[in-house]
């Protein structure tokens, strides 16, 4: 028995160790980098912004330890750009308009920052309120909310200049938690925090708002995107125990109607907090204990979980308002990855960097195959998303210029007046994955040497020839090779666009 019991504390002892090992769950995600937190008594509300430069920042609210700016060009490498302190307490949220934020802090008192230089921010204002929660800005107007007092809406046609235009406070409405502008900023989604009610009013005259209607559920935070068939969708969220998101049909904003919900499996007793939209198509959600949430919204009636970053994988002893309060859309590459920034509350995390894979879309254009086929008008080069398109004008001196190693094999190209077709738009792709993106519909496609039939590519890789139009022309032209090398048994350049004009 001694034996036993030594046996089942050594296994107790380990299991702590065991939990803290986990892997995080992933689902189409990549941590890329971190901001650690651990002299802040929490994080809270963070913002992606990108400056004149190209560079991408994240604006992160700390609580009573102030505002700071991270630089995270290189994710893997955040580095503290600035910060600012609170002056109040507790600063909570950040909105911004081009190059000003509104810093808005539980004590009262928004902070208007000026973050044109990101290394050297300053506060240039100040919106004296008793309250504050949340701040939300679109177009030139700034509605500031609290969990005590009336919505408050601002004109910041001058950003570093707020002018108070008029507070809101229905019947129900004793405090309002959050308050989303749409992009247009003439509708407003307000959350009413001591109900479940989400009230939808029209802001297009901001000085007398008017209510149009109400959706049924809600009490924190929201979430809208349009489709592209002009169906308006509002997530409405409920901070709560089992508290989630409802989707519903706004378009009519008198007669909202439910679609849909997402609540992962492991949050029944959890709580959501909010969540942003993406390109009109997804919605990334901070799930507190959940974390990081992506949904594929491409049907409102069927949200498809698609993306997750989890670093917490057990929820088991921990606060359901613990772990993921705020996440934000940095920016979408080329090929679809989306980058987000999410916000740990409580606890060390900080700040967590982090790609999302799973709207990546295929290459739409073939690019240079190396030494064995490449092609280009005047050096311009495309990329598997960005089509070779050079402009010339008329009577201005050009060069077609092409290379290959594979000497002696069979060569041609096929030209032709109509623009090039990506692959999305039904492009021939070949069994190895080259992709032709002439149209072979084309009346006008015509080849050099009736496909592969002339004679083999030259000893000299380079050929370079001189061309000049004396009218206005359009012309698409793609090379291919002869490759024993590729299954195919070919290699294609990129396909290049000529317009003169």
């Amino acid at each position: 028995m001694p034996g036993r019991t030594l046996a089942v504390v050594a296994l107790l002892t380990l299991l702590p160790l065991t939990a803290a090992a986990q892997a995080p769950l992933q689902l189409n995600t990549v941590l890329l980098g971190q901001i650690t937190a651990p002299s802040s008594p929490w994080v809270a509300e963070c913002q992606a912004y990108t400056d004149s430069m190209g560079r991408d920042f994240v604006l992160l609210c700390r609580g009573d330890s102030g505002f700071s700016v991270y630089d995270i060009t290189n994710p893997a490498s955040p580095i503290l750009a600035s910060s600012t302190p609170s002056t109040t307490n507790d600063l909570k949220d950040v909105a911004v308009k081009g190059t000003t934020a509104y810093l808005t802090q539980q004590g009262g008192d928004v902070l208007v920052v000026d973050i044109s230089n990101p290394y050297s921010i300053s506060v240039v204002n100040t919106i004296s309120v008793s309250y504050g929660h949340n701040g939300n800005a679109q177009g030139d107007l700034f509605a500031l909310t609290g969990t005590s007092g009336s919505l408050r809406l601002y004109d910041i046609s001058t950003p570093t200049n707020p002018v108070f235009l008029t507070s809101y406070n229905s019947l129900g409405m004793s405090s309002t938690h959050d308050a989303e502008l749409e992009e247009n900023g003439t509708k407003l989604y307000a959350h009413t925090f001591s109900g479940s009610t989400t009230r939808i009013l029209d802001v297009s005259n901001p000085s007398s708002p008017t209510e149009l209607g109400q959706i049924p559920y809600g009490n924190h935070s929201g979430v809208t995107i349009q489709r592209p068939s002009g169906q308006i969708v509002h997530g409405a969220m409920r901070e709560a125990a089992g508290g989630h998101i409802r989707f519903y049909d706004v378009t009519n904003p008198a007669a909202p109607s439910y679609l849909s919900s997402y609540q992962p499996p492991t949050a029944v007793n959890g709580s959501i907090h909010n969540a942003v939209a993406v390109d009109d198509r997804w919605v990334a959600i901070a799930y507190y204990n959940d974390y990081l949430r992506i949904l594929d919204m491409q049907d409102p009636s069927n949200p498809v979980e698609v993306g997750i970053y989890d670093p917490t994988v057990t929820n088991v002893g921990s606060s359901i308002f613990a772990g993921a309060w705020s996440c934000d859309h940095v920016r979408t590459f080329t090929n679809g990855t989306q980058r987000y920034i999410v916000t740990e509350m409580y606890g060390p995390g900080g700040c967590y960097i982090v790609d999302f894979t799973g709207g990546q879309v295929p290459p739409q254009y073939q690019t240079n195959s190396g030494f064995q086929a490449s092609l280009n008008v005047n050096g311009v080069v495309g990329s598997q998303y960005a089509p070779a398109i050079t402009n010339l004008g008329i009577g201005m001196p050009g060069n077609l210029n092409m290379l290959s190693f594979n000497a002696g094999q069979a060569w041609d190209i096929g030209a032709g007046a109509a623009p090039l077709v990506p692959a999305s738009a039904g492009a021939l792709t070949s069994s190895d994955g080259q992709i032709v993106n002439l149209d072979l519909a084309d009346p006008t496609l015509s080849l050099w040497f009736n496909f592969l039939q002339g004679p083999g590519y030259p000893a000299a890789p380079i050929v370079s020839l001189p061309f000049s139009f004396a009218a206005a022309t359009s012309i698409s032209a793609q090379m291919v090779v002869v490759s024993p090398s590729n299954a195919s048994g070919i290699a294609l350049s990129q396909a290049v666009r000529l317009i003169v004009q």
